[in-house]
């Protein structure tokens, strides 16, 4: 059995159908590329997994448990084993660095005494802990990312959802951004979403890769094969 099973996503906004009958299996631990053009539905179906969206059909499960059946959402975004790092990283601008990661175990019911615990060992391995107490609008951009990257990290999610977290960005960040990434796996076991345009990330995720045509996603296939260059990977999301 699957660890995350999606069968038969259908979301429309108005006329505009994002989703048609999109559906895909991810192993415990696996790793998965959702490629498609801008505006091609990526975000909403990473959000119809976190249960922030409600999609119009189909099923979502975890270890064969349904967490959402057409509109209906079983299992809220904070009992599902899921977290997620949003393209403009969300963070609380009145909350210190440290208090990113201890609010959320507070939250998961984590004692007290072991989420300091592991709040500690995270931003050191982040390199974060000389900036514990300070808040988002002191940190520099590639700070803030790492802390979204902490954050999402911290409750040890089964499931991480990436959402574009490097877009719009400089030749340098961006090559900050993928070295994050490869700290940010080998932190977790977590299977890991990530949506994308960027050959370079999905090259860097591995694993498989599955292209959003038309609402429709196409079954995933190796990184290597479809990330074999940047032409190969233009050619797949140019016809989508």
């Amino acid at each position: 059995m699957p660890f995350l099973s999606v069968t038969g996503l259908a979301r429309s906004f108005g006329r505009s159908q994002v989703l048609v009958e999109a559906g895909f299996d991810l192993e415990r631990g696996g790793r998965l590329t959702i490629a498609g053009r801008s505006g091609s539905g990526k975000t909403t179906l990473l959000r119809i997994l976190a249960g922030l969206e409600r999609a119009d059909r189909g099923v979502v499960r975890f270890d064969g448990v349904a967490a959402s059946d057409g509109r209906r959402i079983l299992l809220p975004p904070w009992r599902r084993p899921v977290q997620m790092v949003f393209q403009d990283l969300g963070l609380w601008p009145n909350r210190s660095v440290r208090r990113h990661l201890l609010d959320p175990l507070a939250a998961q019911g984590v004692p007290r005494a072991e989420a300091r615990s592991r709040t500690r060992a995270l931003l050191a391995r982040l390199g974060l802990a000389p900036l514990a107490r300070r808040r988002p609008g002191r940190l520099s951009g590639g700070e803030a990312r790492r802390l979204a990257f902490a954050r999402a990290l911290a409750p040890e999610p089964e499931l991480l959802l990436l959402d574009e977290p490097f877009a719009s960005l400089d030749p340098v960040a961006r090559a900050e951004g993928l070295a994050l990434l490869d700290e940010v796996l080998a932190a977790t076991r977590a299977a890991v979403v990530l949506v994308t345009h960027d050959p370079a990330e999905a090259r860097a995720l591995g694993g498989e890769v599955a292209v959003l045509r038309r609402g429709r996603l196409a079954p995933p296939r190796p990184a290597v094969e479809v990330c074999a260059d940047d032409e190969t990977f233009r050619r797949e999301l140019a016809e989508s």
